[in-house]
């Protein structure tokens, strides 16, 4: 992906997990974030960077707008008093304005907002980390064998081709068992089944649950796919530790 430094950033990261990263692409002037555009699962090597396209997500872009505006009127602020700071005379007079320390009280105003907004900033970025749990961390590391990168399924811009294969992949695996024949459709029937502790097939069934409950398909029932996920990741986890 191509970006004009000029008119565009990518900002507003979340969820980092090692090199890993959800951002949004801007439209920036001078730093300040405009209009958001798409949202992206950013992987960094040392100065090497590769993006996977995903749904915009917002908690992204309120990120890139709490942190930016701040940084960005902290910038100007502190640029105001830089020059008030080499200039003897207040740019913007006050009645009776006294000096401070022989600089005008501007000066000090300018000064004391450029430190407020930095710690807005700080704040805002505190706020708005979203940063991942062991738990969710060890799931994506599952997601990854399947997805190519540790990304939430759920958040993928167009996964039907991923979610066809994994459905074969569990039904051509009850197959083989002779458990189930021509169980594309019937898939969460077989790994509903407590018996099935494959590592394999509990990870695609653990990432198709998660894909599913970002991309709902007719005739799943969301509240079932999270009780399947949940029960697939404890065999996953117990089938792991043996």
């Amino acid at each position: 992906m191509l970006i004009d430094p000029k008119y565009e950033l990518l900002g507003g990261a979340i969820e980092r997990n090692g090199p890993y990263s959800v951002q949004t692409r801007f439209y920036h002037f001078l730093g300040l974030p405009l209009i958001p555009r798409e949202s992206y699962f950013v992987t960094r090597k040392g100065t090497e960077r590769t993006v996977m396209e995903i749904r915009r997500d917002g908690r992204s872009v309120v990120a890139c707008y709490a942190r930016g505006l701040p940084l960005a009127a902290s910038l100007w602020l502190a640029v105001g008093a830089g020059v008030q700071f080499f200039i003897p005379e207040p740019l913007f007079p006050f009645a009776d304005d006294p000096l401070y320390f022989e600089k005008p009280l501007l000066f000090w105003i300018l000064a004391g907002a450029t430190a407020a907004m930095l710690l807005l900033a700080l704040v805002a970025w505190v706020a708005t980390r979203h940063a991942l749990s062991a738990d969710a961390r060890a799931r994506r590391a599952v997601y990854s064998q399947f997805v190519g990168v540790p990304a939430d399924p759920a958040r993928l811009d167009d996964p039907w081709s991923l979610r066809d294969d994994l459905k074969r992949l569990i039904a051509d695996w009850a197959e083989e068992q002779g458990t189930m024949r021509h169980g594309f459709d019937r898939w969460q029937e077989i790994v509903d089944d407590d018996a099935v502790r494959d590592p394999q097939v509990l990870s695609a069934a653990l990432t198709l649950t998660r894909l599913l409950a970002g991309h709902p398909q007719e005739g799943t029932d969301p509240a079932n796919l999270a009780r399947i996920h949940e029960q697939v990741w404890i065999r996953l986890r117990a089938a792991a530790a043996t």
